[in-house]
């Protein structure tokens, strides 16, 4: 079972928090659960640990927090408007990936092109828009922001060409206990 998800899929469906990980669970198979030291990718049942992560073709496992391959978090965080498709196999991989008992998620980046582009977007969560929480409480003084941008173009046209992303996130990320 493979799927793969293109730049339109990506561009349109609404994600809080702006994380690729999320779009996943739009593959059959595949869910997000709390793992012991945040959110773990399960693919077809496996635990997180057993799963392949590439990006661009290369790993893109979670060495520097010293986890196992496929863990639990990402090894570092890809702004949505960089990511132009992602494709997860859930479970019958071929020899190619190796090294995995779970499920592949390969995800492929935007490049540049010889026409300049890019991208520019500010989100913005309020306390005032902001429902209750599962346990029945609010948040209190919250505000959530989210910001960033993509720039593309060629260095030599036809021959070598940038592409860049930045994404911020500031915020009151406090939460009553």
């Amino acid at each position: 079972v493979a799927s793969t998800l293109n730049d339109t899929t990506i561009q349109n469906t609404p994600i809080l928090g702006r994380k690729f990980e999320d779009l996943l669970t739009l593959t059959p198979g595949v869910s997000v659960v709390q793992g012991p030291d945040g959110d773990e990718i399960t693919i077809a049942g496996q635990r997180g640990i057993f799963n392949s992560i590439s990006l661009d073709g290369g790993d893109y496992t979670n060495g520097f927090f010293g986890e196992q391959v496929g863990g639990q978090r990402a090894a570092i965080d890809i702004t949505l408007d960089a990511v132009k498709e992602f494709q997860v196999i859930a479970t019958g991989a071929s020899a190619e990936f190796g090294r995995t008992a779970g499920g592949v998620v390969n995800v492929i980046t935007k490049s540049g092109t010889n026409n300049v582009h890019g991208t520019v977007f500010h989100f913005q969560r309020l306390e005032a828009l902001t429902g209750d929480l599962s346990d029945g409480t609010t948040l209190e003084n919250f505000h959530r922001e989210q910001f960033g941008g993509t720039l593309g173009g060629p260095l030599v046209r036809d021959r070598a060409f940038l592409f860049g992303a930045f994404e911020g996130i500031t915020g009151d990320f406090r939460r009553p206990n």
